[in-house]
């Protein structure tokens, strides 16, 4: 075989292999095959169908066409009969995965020409037409099959026919209405900067003016505006119906730049106009209002654009508002990333707030000459915006300039400027705050909006509420000194090895989680918001609850004195005052529960069983004494119950108080004056502590607690009830 015949052949079989190679991507392999024998349509493969015809017994014919881009993305179904539109997707992709998943629940072979009659496949109810790539398969659904459950279906032009589930036969019944798009516009409005409703409640023309949408002639709620372009750019049909006679009962127009294509698809057309005609209820759907919907006075090959179809009513709310509802009701619209600065003014006093040199905030307060400056907490000047937008109109007045004088306004109380990206500008004044609310405009608009009396406060220039809430940045170890004023009595700790000791009032053991949960919020103290520059009556702070003194020792830093002021309660926690730093705070109600009491070891009475020596119990109507005896309790009568000692030195060993009440003398109503009852714990020699004690026993509080002390300690403690009762029960 010389050189040319063999590249020959070879030219041969590579256009040979590229051949195979193609014809096997659009088709099944073998195992594919094998794997659909199951199937009603053994040949079927979705992904390659790119035409389907349905053609039903009164010759009703649908052509479906899809359309697949060159790049390999996803393409789109198109209707091409009995009308040019868009296709549903899901109506297609339904009827689609019906024909893959089918099975043919038994098959006939070789059938006759009188079988194929009466199984009605000489005339099919429905015959189905699924290009793939160039080749056609038919499909042919006819009678009902004798017991009813299934259907005669043909996909060889007869010679086999298979009996397929009932459902075949109704996914293929449907007209063109079912497989047509149910989007009423094909492309969306939500670019329109021109919208008109007219309906029983008038006519409202919103127009856009910049950033702005305006109605009739003052801010409309961009939210308002956004779900009216939402609804008319997403509104669906329910189904298709005739056109309708009577008078519309809403109409809705938009107006929207046409786009790149649009405009070069129609020579001229520079404007997108989409109108919007509802009526009445939909026939036997009351739920349902008829709609017809058309683009530049006629349908522009969306399924929906010149057709009379039935629209659910409660898609229709957003364009149902009357002008009120359509009314910016917030004194400001920026969001925080649109802010650049602000600036607020209010009797010669002047807040500013602008960006620093490494991107931060900073703010500047003071008079035209002199002020201050400090650092920006951007959670805090978050919050402040966040609730000046919050601060919504009650109700809106429409007044010109000439009667801006009886609203306050005629020179402003307070003018707010806002400057954002964009160049774009927010300007609001203040008016006066009487029983109604607060009078503010935005800008020149010709209304006045009515906000709650509590929006005064956010409109007063104050660096309080802007000052970094991080007061005190250190951990608990860092604390080398604590001590804590309540009233008149001043609770002293000190540090001895990893624990707390309290030297003063008295010298006691320190409860260590108490005392480290207080520090831990103290050493890294946050305020919840800032409430004032200054202190007034209302904050308490002449006359503090509690006066919190530490030492900071943090390495790398210079030590630090820290004196924490909190005063009253306030709604969301409690005023207070760090000495020598400006404004009043708030900290959070978990701080204020942390100091409450005295903080003593909560362990104060308990001592464990192996150290008790003796025990004494005393009351008005007896003593009984135990005291250890070669290994065991005993009293004066001779050894005691083993397994009821055993609970009494139990529960001794668990005596633990559930919180401390206050340090001196008791108070008559603890009922420790005298008390009720005496328990003397007797330790052993080398017990830690070597402390022998006597608990004395009060009154119940009337919540399950009891009021106790020890002897040598004045601090009162709480027992549970039912801990004292069956010390006080125990018999030998």
């Amino acid at each position: 075989m010389n050189r040319k015949t063999t590249a020959a052949l070879a030219i041969v079989a590579i256009a040979l292999f590229a051949w195979i190679t193609m014809f096997e991507r659009h088709t099944l392999s073998s195992g594919e095959v094998e794997g659909r024998r199951a199937r009603l349509v053994e040949r079927f493969v979705r992904a390659r169908v790119d035409r389907l015809e349905l053609e039903r017994e009164d010759h009703a014919t649908v052509v479906l066409s899809y359309t697949r881009p060159d790049d390999g993305t996803v393409g789109d179904w198109r209707m091409l009969e009995p009308l040019e539109t868009a296709a549903d997707e899901d109506a297609v992709g339904a009827l689609l995965g019906l024909l893959e998943w089918s099975d043919a629940r038994r098959t006939l072979e070789n059938v006759s020409a009188e079988d194929r009659e009466r199984f009605g496949l000489d005339q099919p109810r429905i015959t189905a037409r699924l290009v793939m790539d160039g080749e056609t398969l038919e499909l042919e659904v006819g009678a009902d099959e004798a017991s009813g459950g299934g259907v005669y279906v043909t996909v060889d032009g007869g010679q086999t026919v298979a009996i397929a589930g009932r459902d075949v036969f109704e996914g293929l019944d449907h007209d063109a209405g079912h497989f047509r798009s149910k989007r009423l516009l094909e492309r969306g409005v939500l670019t329109a900067d021109r919208v008109t409703l007219t309906s029983s409640e008038g006519e409202r023309i919103l127009t856009k003016d910049g950033e702005r949408w305006m109605v009739g002639g003052r801010l409309a709620s961009q939210g308002a505006v956004d779900e009216i372009l939402q609804t008319l750019t997403d509104l669906e049909a329910e189904r298709f119906v005739e056109a309708a006679t009577d008078t519309p009962t809403l109409d809705a127009r938009a107006s929207r730049p046409a786009g790149a294509d649009e405009a070069n698809a129609e020579e001229g057309t520079e404007r997108v106009d989409v109108h919007l005609e509802v009526f009445g209820e939909c026939p036997g759907h009351t739920s349902e209002r008829v709609a017809r919907m058309s683009v530049n006075g006629a349908g522009s090959g969306a399924s929906g654009a010149g057709a009379t179809v039935c629209v659910l009513a409660s898609s229709l709310e957003p364009l149902q508002r009357d002008a009120e509802a359509l009314q910016e009701m917030r004194p400001i619209t920026l969001s925080d990333l649109e802010l650049e600065s602000l600036s607020l003014s209010r009797d010669g006093s002047t807040l500013d707030v602008s960006r620093d040199d490494d991107g931060g905030w900073q703010y500047r307060w003071g008079g035209a000459i002199s002020g201050v400056t400090g650092a920006v907490d951007e959670q805090a000047l978050s919050d402040w915006l966040r609730d000046l937008r919050r601060a919504r109109a009650t109700s809106i007045r429409a007044q010109g300039p000439s009667a801006l004088a009886a609203y306050g306004l005629s020179p402003p109380v307070a003018t707010l400027v806002i400057e954002a990206t964009g160049e774009r500008r927010e300007e609001l004044q203040v008016g006066a705050l009487t029983t109604e609310g607060l009078f503010v405009r935005r800008g020149d608009e010709p209304a006045v909006l009515v906000l709650p009396a509590s929006a005064a406060e956010l409109l007063t220039p104050s660096p309080a509420r802007l000052r970094p809430r991080q007061l005190t940045d250190a951990e608990e170890p860092d604390v080398k000194a604590l001590s804590i004023q309540r009233g008149a009595t001043t609770e002293r700790f000190e540090r001895d090895a990893a624990d707390w000791r309290i030297v003063a009032p008295l010298e006691a053991p320190a409860d260590r989680s108490a005392v480290r949960e207080a520090l831990r919020k103290l050493a890294s103290l946050r305020a919840l918001r800032f409430a004032a520059d200054a202190p007034s009556p209302e904050h308490g702070l002449d006359s503090p609850r509690f006066v919190i003194r530490m030492r900071i020792e943090r390495e790398g830093s210079e030590a630090r004195d820290v004196t924490l002021r909190i005063g009253s309660d306030t709604e969301d926690g409690a005023f207070a005052r760090l000495e020598g730093e400006p404004g009043i705070f708030v900290v959070s109600p978990a701080l204020v529960d942390s100091l409450q009491g005295p903080l003593v070891s909560r362990d104060l009475l308990a001592t464990p069983s192996y150290e008790l020596e003796g025990i004494t119990i005393e009351t008005d109507a007896r003593t009984l004494a135990l005291r250890q005896d070669g290994g065991r309790f005993v009293t004066d009568d001779g050894p005691a119950d083993e397994e009821r000692t055993s609970d009494l030195t139990q529960a001794i060993s668990r005596f633990r108080a559930r919180d401390a009440t206050a340090y001196g003398p008791p108070a008559p109503a603890d009922g420790l004056t005298p008390p009720r009852a005496r328990i003397r714990v007797q330790r052993a020699e080398g017990a830690d502590p070597p402390v022998s004690y006597e608990i004395l026993v009060g009154a119940p509080d009337g919540e399950g607690m009891v009021h106790v002390r020890r002897a040598d300690l004045a601090v009162g403690l709480r027992v549970e009830e039912a801990v004292i009762d069956a010390v006080l029960a125990y018999e030998p």
